[in-house]
């Protein structure tokens, strides 16, 4: 009987203690991806290629004749990126062909 109940407190521990390092382990990833995503500061320039992130719609400026921008060319739009730049963009590819406000 002891054998049994050690072996049960032995798998379980083993159970616990894998769970609890994957927890770890995904709390870190979540962490650098965080800390990767706000140390991203870039100057564009034109012919830069936006990161795929940008394709989200949050990212588009989509009062472009509110600030007095020209209307963009078919398959481009404006895009403000994380860094408060504006740009100019192909919607496939997110190639830069213009910047409007680069810090």
């Amino acid at each position: 009987m002891k054998v049994r109940t050690l072996i049960c407190a032995t798998v379980a521990l083993t159970l616990f203690g894998s769970s609890a390092g994957f927890a770890q382990w995904e709390d870190d990833r979540d962490q650098n991806r965080h800390f990767e995503h706000h140390q991203d500061h870039h100057h564009w320039g034109k012919g830069d290629r936006l990161p795929d992130r940008y394709n989200d719609r949050r990212y588009e400026v989509s009062d472009w004749q509110a600030r007095h921008y020209d209307p963009p060319p078919h398959g481009y739009h404006y895009v403000h990126t994380d860094d408060g730049d504006i740009v100019l963009a192909a919607i496939a590819g997110g190639v830069i062909a213009n910047i409007l406000v680069n810090h």
